[in-house]
């Protein structure tokens, strides 16, 4: 038998032939970065969050263990010292004289507050102030202090539930609202997570009290607060749906009470312009979010002061955004700060020195300690803070409100951010109160802002649909057809199907589809399907077949930023998805009737030529299961199902099978190391075929190609050192993210099924 670990030692060599790069770091002109302290990977571990204490230590932590304090001298560690803690932590805040650390540790997930009361250095009491249920890479994260000086503010992700006893300003009324059923992500990611998604909460500084400030986030690592108090995040991608239109890149996020940011599972996620949502600040691109800091403090130009950092693991690099007010919101301007090849940067925090501090590392990669300061001509004086303006002075008082008639003009604003806080300041009195000026109402967008807040409290539809009918839907602009339509579902999603009357009327009002706006016609074939629209079924087909690619909008410079990466997702590129055509064949596995020969043939001819498409490790999972579900609305007419059966089969191309050659050896990892140190004359082709002999293929992914239930493989070299990739082939099973775990279930016929449960 062929030694697996051999195996995997002759496929080092191979594997890192396909793009491992040497280590660079760059920085903005005039800035200055220096790794001032190497981990010890064996004693140290690999550290993912840090916080500076009101004397000037730094506090860092191990994601699978231990904390330390350190204390700095001209920049450089004078001391180090070992913390007894639950550790594990992702999230280190000192705040009202203790050390809050968020524990990811297994069973033991949660908020700490450790408290040295005599001031020795040793924390007499470690106390659990908020127990979390769930945890790992996307449970509990980053922590700040409140920047109204009387609690915590602290974000969880997508497979944490927030506490049971929060309170939320809307009283915990949060739903998948999806008008359709969804379908689950075609690789098991996040099978099963309903709303609220990642949560961001206020905590009083003992724990006992909780509150929901925002939800609807994947996976937010990190927060911070700007000199005034407004919150932001950077929220993750789910790298798997690229390519897809339900895919949302890596974004920054205004964090306002009451928003729901519209993550869902699968192909349930909000698009950007669902009127019940909100939108980003600025969208990123592909990668992974950790650290977030504002300048505050720096010793920097004014301009990066006032900057928002944020920190990207996968393309190692940080971003410096220039934040500028756009109604009640931001928007933003970035610029790369600072980047490296590998750099898989995990925190970042500005010091007492203002100098910048950053931490590289996580999943037991090796991690070191950096600083960057500026060395530059340009004043680094203290910028004055800006006193709070009145944007954000209207933004609170409406979402402090109890004044209908004040409320009410808010709901037609232009400002979205601001009638959506008034839409939520509204939900918070009853009904009975202001149905008498939504009767009265006349301006289009008041009617469709209360609309929502009618349907989220399941108000009488006949209410709801007869003041929406009243609007010409034709003269409304695009963001408010867009409105509209999701006005139009949310209420179906919420009170149920309208009566047979108002779905003619509906009907009536809707069916001059296509519509000149692309987005415009995703969400009018969304409800019209659901209206059971007798000429939806024949018009989409027609403008599936004449739909034209548009590719995703990524950044140049992003792709640049990673070699492998960029080449892969370049070659995507080019044999780019039609989005638009998939939504269309997405909503149509929910079109029950009117099927003949003609749009079976061509609906599922359009299946073929979708799988010779690529985009991310799920999609052509998701083609197939798009095709299974559709194929229930023809399999009583079996002359219907060989037509699509004969549709969509796809040329099988005979690829040659690789098989490996043996027997192996048992390599020791010295041994493997030597064999590695020089890569340059290795052969990427012989690689690619030790990756499909060894059988790597079957669970990973690498330029676009093979498997999808393992860590996508493309970037890896600019993820990890050499050594590190080269310590996970000879022992994968050191480090496995909890995104990847399978589990053995033994049987009773004593055989074993593994896998991930779904």
């Amino acid at each position: 038998m062929f030694n697996y670990k051999a195996k995997l030692a002759i496929f080092c060599s191979t594997v890192l032939s396909l793009g491992l790069q040497a280590q660079t770091l760059k920085t903005l002109d005039g800035f200055q970065a220096e790794k001032i302290y190497s981990v010890d990977k064996k004693t140290e571990g690999s550290w993912v969050s840090m916080c500076f204490d009101e004397k000037g230590n730094l506090f860092v932590c191990d994601q699978y263990g231990s904390l330390f304090r350190i204390t700095l001298k001209e920049g450089k560690i004078d001391t180090k010292t070992a913390i007894e803690s639950k550790g594990h932590a992702q999230g280190l805040c000192w705040a009202y004289g203790s050390l809050y650390i968020v524990s990811s540790k297994p069973r033991e997930a949660g908020v700490y507050k450790m408290t040295d009361a005599d001031g020795d250095g040793k924390f007499e009491q470690q106390e659990r102030i908020l127990d979390i249920a769930g945890g790992g890479e996307h449970g509990t994260h980053g922590l700040i202090k409140d920047p109204e000086g009387k609690g915590l503010i602290f974000v969880i992700g997508n497979h944490t539930h927030p506490p049971k006893d929060a309170t939320s300003i809307d009283n915990r009324n949060w739903a998948e609202d999806t008008l359709h059923p969804h379908l689950n992500d075609a690789s098991g990611h996040a099978v099963g997570i309903k709303a609220p998604g990642g949560t961001l909460l206020w905590l009083s500084p003992d724990g006992k009290t909780r509150k929901i400030i925002s939800t609807g986030m994947r996976n937010t690592y990190d927060i911070a607060a700007s000199p005034t108090g407004q919150l932001f995040g950077y929220d993750s991608d789910m790298e798997y749906d690229i390519a897809t239109p339900w895919y949302r890149p890596t974004r920054v996020y205004h964090y306002v009470l009451g928003a729901d940011y519209g993550w869902r599972t699968g192909t349930a996620k909000w698009p950007e312009y669902y009127a019940d949502s909100l939108g980003s600040v600025i969208d990123i691109g592909p990668g992974c979010p950790t650290g977030v800091v504002f300048g505050t403090g720096a010793k920097f130009p004014a301009k990066y002061q006032k900057s928002l950092f944020i920190a990207d693991w996968t393309f190692g690099r940080i971003y410096a955004l220039e934040l500028s007010e756009n109604g009640t919101t931001y928007s933003a301007k970035k610029e790369v700060f600072v980047s490296g090849k590998p750099l898989p940067i995990s925190d970042v925090v500005i010091g007492p020195d203002g100098a910048m501090y950053f931490t590289t590392g996580g999943r037991r990669l090796e991690s070191a300690l950096y600083r960057v300061t500026y060395k530059g001509s340009e004043s680094t004086a203290p910028v004055a803070v800006e006193p709070v303006s009145a944007e954000q002075k209207k933004l609170k008082q409406i979402q402090d409100s109890k004044d209908i008639n004040e409320i009410w003009k808010a709901l037609g604003s232009e400002d979205r951010t601001y009638r959506h806080a008034a839409r939520v300041s509204l939900e918070q009195i009853p009904t009975e109160q202001w149905t008498a000026h939504y009767q009265k109402s006349t301006d289009p967008q008041t009617i469709i802002t209360a609309s929502l807040g009618l349907s989220r409290k399941k108000a009488d539809p006949n209410l709801i649909f007869s003041k929406l009918l009243e609007l010409d839907f034709n003269k409304l602009d695009v963001a408010k057809k867009l409105e509209y339509l999701r006005a139009v579902s949310l209420a179906c999603i919420r009170t149920g199907k309208p009566s047979e009357e108002t779905r003619q009327k509906l009907l009536q009002k809707l069916e001059r589809y296509p519509d000149a706006n692309p987005f415009v016609n995703r969400e009018l074939c969304r409800v019209l399907i659901y209206l059971e629209s007798s000429t939806v079924l024949q018009k989409t087909i027609l403008m599936m077949a004449n739909s034209v690619v548009v590719k995703e909008d990524i950044a140049p410079e992003l792709l640049e930023g990673n070699d492998q990466y960029g080449k892969s997702f370049k070659a995507m590129l080019q044999n780019h998805p039609d989005t638009q055509a998939l939504h269309y064949a997405l909503m149509l596995k929910n079109q029950k009737t009117g099927w003949d020969e003609a749009t079976v043939r061509e609906y599922f001819k359009w299946f073929a030529k979708a799988e010779t498409k690529s985009g991310g490790n799920s999609y052509k999972g998701f083609i197939r299961n798009i095709r299974t579900e559709a194929m229930k609305n023809i399999q009583a007419n079996p002359a219907l199902v060989a037509i699509a059966n004969e549709a969509t089969k796809v040329a099988q191309v005979n690829e040659k099978v690789e098989v490996a050659k043996g027997p192996g050896r048992a390599w020791t990892h010295e041994e493997a190391s030597k064999a590695v140190a020089d890569l340059s004359k290795a052969d990427a082709a012989n690689g690619k075929k030790m990756f499909q002999a060894l059988l790597c293929s079957k669970c990973h992914a690498h330029s676009g190609e093979w498997g999808g239930s393992g860590p996508e493989l493309t970037q890896l070299a600019n993820r990890f050192s050499k050594e590190d990739i080269l310590k996970a082939i000879i022992d994968p099973s050191e480090v496995i993210s909890d995104q990847y775990v399978t589990t053995n279930l033994h049987l009773k016929d004593k055989s074993i099924l593994t896998g991930k449960i779904m």
